[in-house]
């Protein structure tokens, strides 16, 4: 029994009302850690996919230089076969 009001006190009740409400701020908590790390794991993935973008970009452009380079030993190859033979 409360002393001041005369009630009676479940001790238990409050118990189960405090674990209660620590569960329910854990939940919150988590459910708060989940969407940071969504949100996270979206911008990392927006990284990855643009740093995989610029990579092919640089690679298409790196065998493109080179075919071009190709094309140009080759049209110079007669030409030094040509000199050498004279």
């Amino acid at each position: 029994m409360d002393s001041v009001t005369g009630e009676r006190i479940d001790l238990e009740k409050q118990r189960a009302d405090a674990a209660a409400a620590e569960f329910e701020r854990e939940r919150i908590a988590a459910k708060g850690q989940a969407e940071q790390d969504r949100i996270a794991a979206e911008k990392q993935a927006k990284e990855d996919a643009a740093v995989a973008a610029r990579q092919k970009r640089l690679a298409a452009e790196r065998k493109k230089k080179q075919a071009e380079e190709d094309a140009r030993n080759a049209k110079a190859k007669p030409y030094a076969l040509s000199v050498l033979r004279h």
